[in-house]
């Protein structure tokens, strides 16, 4: 234990991101990137030996991309004070619902650090500060800002919005009763799958895969491990967009794809059609 302890400060550096230790979003910046995934590794062979009573024969090789600038989705928190009177935007911090500001996000794509540092200002700025939810921002086929809201937006306010969206060329959805919606109708927003040559159809608040690079590597792995041969059908439980579905179908298999949300299988069958 003493030697592991000294092992651990041996490898531990200053956190890159000034915001460690209270933003809830990464706890382990202190290491550096590989003892990060070997950590993860621990962490999970742990959770096997210990929950399930399984130990691997092997390990495959850990998927992974660039340590900063990988994040194309994130949910800002966004929270009326009514004794300070003042509007908190931020991130969650770590094990509270309490919000820390952040002005510089450095896991984000670069195309979403504009956007997440100037949406503060933009915000306080609305006349109904105490009605709005969280702001969700997503980097795709387009950038995207999405902002819940509990009560109808003015159309002083919806300028401020469509202006900051227009300044920063991103789509504006809004999400009051019922789905999120563009408020230009018709707007397509979604991502690339460029191995296979695929769009899939995306909608703010839908589940989707946070880092782009390792998701591909993700779905390269499932297809090589998988490699399905011809009289095989596949089961894919969970599909969600048809993230792993449609890149599957593209060899030719037949399959069928699940999912326990009824507007996700509408969203993958269209991305399937």
């Amino acid at each position: 234990r003493t030697n592991r302890a000294f092992k651990a400060i041996e490898l531990r550096r200053p956190a890159p991101c000034a915001h460690v230790g209270r933003c809830g979003g990464c706890s382990v910046q202190h290491l550096p990137h590989d003892e990060q995934l070997a950590l993860k590794q621990r962490m999970l062979a742990e959770q096997l030996s210990r929950v399930a009573g399984v130990e691997p024969d092997e390990w495959a090789a850990p998927l992974s991309g660039p340590e900063f600038g990988y994040r194309r989705r994130a949910r800002v928190a966004v929270r009326w004070d009514q004794k300070a009177k003042k509007l908190e935007v931020g991130l969650r911090a770590a094990g509270s619902q309490d919000i820390v500001a952040i002005g510089d996000c450095p896991v984000l794509v670069q195309p979403l650090q504009p956007i997440m540092s100037r949406l503060p200002e933009m915000l306080r700025r609305l006349s109904k500060p105490q009605a709005l939810g969280h702001v969700e921002l997503f980097a795709g086929s387009s950038l995207a800002v999405l902002l819940r809201h509990m009560a109808p937006l003015s159309e002083a306010d919806l300028t401020i919005l469509k202006d900051f969206c227009a300044f920063h060329e991103a789509q504006l959805w809004l999400h009051g009763e019922g789905e999120p919606q563009p408020v230009e109708p018709g707007q397509a927003l979604g991502f690339r799958l460029d191995a296979w040559d695929l769009e899939l159809a995306y909608r703010p608040g839908d589940f989707i895969q946070v880092n782009a690079g390792v998701n591909e590597a993700m779905i390269a792995q499932a297809l090589q491990w998988l490699a399905p041969r011809a009289e095989e059908r596949v089961l894919d439980l969970f599909c969600g967009l048809g993230n792993f579905a449609l890149p599957l179908a593209k060899s030719g298999r037949q399959e069928v794809a699940v999912a326990g949300v009824e507007t996700m299988v509408g969203r993958a069958a269209a991305n399937a059609v």
